[in-house]
């Protein structure tokens, strides 16, 4: 049985139509896993440093986050709490040492298969190119992979490997504004 397509304007942005037609009944269609590394996105790169509802604020707007879409938020420590206090519904799971939010949120797509079953596409808020395994995997499965990432925050591997990329911008700071 062939699925039908239709493509929204935020979804559109991703060049990944929406499914209408549910993979499972008890699933909404065009349903988005959202992998967020709120530490890489709020402070990656030097040049690119802003607060966590800043990078939050920017990472929904670029990756069309919908309702019934799922997101989860990998942190250390304080920066855990402070994300499930600024996104509502997110799951947050606390993350320690290096790598370990980015190592938390592989996990989260350790059986491809499974993801492939019950989300339409993936989103990854993250630029480090520990994730190509994953997008790659997701890929081969027929599930769109994008990455959000900040400017200078971006490897290489990962901008090839993934189906759509948005870069987030520097938030301009108060000072450069006055």
């Amino acid at each position: 049985m062939l699925a039908s397509f239709k493509v929204s304007a935020a979804r559109s942005l991703c060049l990944v139509p929406d499914r209408v037609v549910p993979r499972a009944k008890h699933l909404p269609a065009g349903r988005t896993l959202h992998l967020v590394d709120i530490e890489n996105l709020a402070g990656a790169a030097r040049e690119y440093r802003c607060s966590a509802a800043e990078a939050l604020a920017q990472y929904r707007a670029l990756a069309g986050v919908q309702e019934g879409d799922h997101v989860v938020i990998a942190a250390g420590g304080l920066m855990a709490f402070r994300a499930g206090n600024l996104w509502a519904g997110a799951r947050v799971v606390a993350a320690r040492g290096v790598n370990g939010a980015d190592l938390a949120l592989i996990n989260e797509v350790s059986v491809p298969e499974c993801i492939a079953a019950r989300f339409d596409r993936v989103v990854i808020g993250s630029g480090d190119g520990i994730f190509v395994e994953s997008i790659n995997a997701l890929r081969r499965l027929g599930i769109p992979v994008g990455v959000v990432a900040p400017i200078g925050g971006l490897s290489a591997h990962s901008y090839r490997a993934a189906s759509f990329v948005r870069v987030m911008l520097p938030a301009i700071s108060h000072q450069e504004a006055a």
